[in-house]
């Protein structure tokens, strides 16, 4: 079955509050009970609409699990889209970008437990991504390579090293205990710069020399 969602709406996609609370709600009920376990009804009860209200938005569960897949792809589009278009050199933007993405999850717990309970579940069979995936990182990664700034390696083996380390480090930021500090996540992404620059890189501005 292959759900026909859009993921192509604009990044900065405005909802209404209806489902906007479906969407909350679902991810909330997905954090505590899983995929299985949350049943259109039950998203229904906790967002506080009318059981026939859900059914105006989707046309089932499916639909809205492959919604709210897309809905939080574009989210993190635009934190990344925010971070690169701030400017400053190209080290610059990926430290910004490594801290806004941690920022995000970190303070959107649901939204992290949802996309792993996602990637490991057949709705990812279901969706059709297109233009969603991880452009503007791509684009900005791409660039980099191009430039000589980074190692001239395949942008996925750095989009996947960036994200499994910002993921991670999300997920110990809900633990009191493993909560890293705000200077052992600048080290961590010191660990990742340090490991993607191109080290013989002479451009006119060194990425290095801004923070």
């Amino acid at each position: 079955m292959n759900i026909q969602s859009n993921p192509e709406k604009p990044v900065n996609e405005v909802i209404s509050e209806k489902k906007r609370a479906i969407f909350e709600s679902t991810l909330h009920l997905v954090r505590e009970h899983g995929f299985h376990g949350t049943p259109m009804s039950l998203v229904a009860k906790t967002a506080g609409v009318a059981a026939g209200t859900i059914y105006h938005y989707f046309n089932g569960k499916d639909e809205l699990i492959c919604d709210l897949y897309h809905y939080n792809r574009r989210r993190l589009i635009q934190v990344v889209n925010d971070a690169v278009t701030e400017g400053g050199s190209t080290r610059t933007k990926f430290y910004r970008i490594c801290r806004s993405l941690f920022t995000f999850y970190s303070n959107h717990p649901n939204v992290l437990v949802f996309f792993e309970q996602f990637v490991n579940s057949p709705y990812r069979e279901q969706v059709q991504s297109k233009n969603v995936d991880s452009r503007p990182l791509d684009e900005f990664l791409s660039d980099a390579v191009r430039q000589g700034v980074l190692k001239n390696y395949p942008t996925r083996i750095f989009m996947s090293t960036m994200m499994c380390t910002v993921v991670s480090a999300a997920k110990f930021s809900l633990s009191e205990e493993m909560r890293p500090t705000p200077e052992e996540f600048e080290q961590t992404i010191d660990i990742l710069w340090d490991g993607f620059r191109n080290q013989e890189y002479s451009g006119s501005n060194p990425p290095t020399s801004e923070g």
